[in-house]
């Protein structure tokens, strides 16, 4: 009888261990201030996506640890006070503490499908590749969805500004949604697909289309400024900076368009498509890298190349700007960090898997993550105190 007794017991601490460590996402308000300059609460870290901050961190950088997801992180991730959001491709939300590297919560949001979202006035805004209910409001306090809307089959990233919410849909829509609603306040159609994010700055959002087109509409009610025809399929996201806007193409050219008016400002001729997104330094220069592994830096004004650099495999994500120091990743499983003053190479990190995934910076943290569902931080060595 005791034997039976213990074995009873033993059986109801394993099942109460099992729903106590049931997997939740509840941020505690203290982490759901308003965003500043330290943090990167959406794709690009701006609605410009300028892939910029004005943090200065210097390499050499230590892998201050290593968090082991469900899955592969998807493209992009989120860093707000504290907390790096990364959504998984089968579908869940980790929460993770920056500076332990420590889950806070997870989260299903959908059925082993792809999610990305952008955090904004505490909440977050999460788009789903495919289903019925694609764009939401998560209030992460609650872990409770404030509202849900079928926004069509999403394979960009969200753009959340105090104007409402915007999005491109694969199948030819651009649209702009209520903040608190969820309710569509504007719908424009495209004449291709999109795999192209919406960017935004002037009360002007930017998309580029599957047919090489580039949309400029007005952000009070979806109307048409102006288009501007490429050569090539637009996958990158355009990024705008002094009434600029600058995109690469399939057609292995990257472009320098007016945001007033759609006119071409120069272009720069490339031997290999571009897929990812630029980034832009305060200094007047862009940065970029094509499918060749190449990585360019122009000057901004004129297009006239600064200087280029060699990775092993094609460039897999959009750099960071992090004062005078620009990160990416490749396909050849490495981050690098390169001068953006001259290109020489200063730090580079391998990981066992491809890179897909943009990094993001919180404070002096570096935050990236490799295809094989790691999440790497890092810190600048001489900042790192060993005990």
């Amino acid at each position: 009888m005791t034997e039976k007794i213990k074995y009873i017991f033993i059986l109801l601490f394993c099942f109460l261990a099992f729903f106590s460590c049931k997997k939740t996402l509840k941020v505690d308000p203290i982490y759901l201030t308003e965003i500043s300059d330290e943090d990167w609460p959406l794709y690009g870290n701006s609605p410009e996506r300028s892939n910029y901050s004005a943090t200065s961190l210097s390499p050499p950088l230590k892998n201050l640890w290593t968090y082991k997801a469900s899955s592969a992180i998807s493209p992009v991730l989120v860093a707000a006070n504290g907390i790096v959001y990364a959504n998984t491709l089968d579908g869940r939300l980790d929460a993770i503490d920056i500076k332990t590297g420590n889950r806070i919560g997870q989260i299903k949001t959908n059925e082993s499908i792809e999610t990305s979202s952008a955090f904004f006035d505490g909440d977050l805004f999460i788009v789903s590749r495919f289903g019925t209910e694609t764009l939401a409001r998560m209030d992460l306090e609650t872990a409770r969805f404030l509202w849900r809307t079928s926004a069509g089959d999403i394979a960009t990233e969200p753009l959340v500004d105090n104007s409402g919410v915007y999005v491109s849909a694969i199948y030819r829509h651009i649209d702009k949604y209520d903040l608190e609603t969820g309710d569509q306040l504007w719908s424009y159609k495209t004449e291709d697909q999109l795999h192209s994010s919406p960017a935004l700055s002037e009360k002007t959002v930017v998309v580029g289309s599957d047919d090489g087109t580039i949309y400029a509409l007005n952000t009070q009610d979806g109307t048409l400024n102006w288009k501007m025809d490429t050569d090539g399929a637009i996958f990158s996201t355009p990024i705008i900076y002094d009434g600029q806007i600058f995109v690469g193409s399939l057609d292995s050219t990257f472009y320098a368009i007016n945001l007033n008016d759609g006119t071409l400002s120069w272009k720069y001729k490339t031997n290999y498509p571009i897929f990812q997104t630029a980034a832009i330094s305060q200094g007047g220069d862009v940065f970029f890298g094509d499918s060749n592994g190449s990585f360019y830096s122009l000057r901004q004004d004129s297009g006239k190349l600064n200087w280029t650099f060699s990775a092993y495999s094609s460039i897999s994500t959009s750099p960071l700007v992090a004062g005078e120091i620009v990160y990416f990743g490749s396909l050849d499983q490495k981050f690098y960090a390169l001068s953006a003053n001259d290109g020489k190479e200063l730090w580079n990190f391998t990981a066992q898997g491809r890179i897909r995934t943009a990094l993001v910076i919180w404070k002096d943290y570096l935050i990236g993550a490799s295809e094989d569902k790691y999440i790497f931080c890092f810190k600048p060595e001489k900042e790192m105190v060993i005990k």
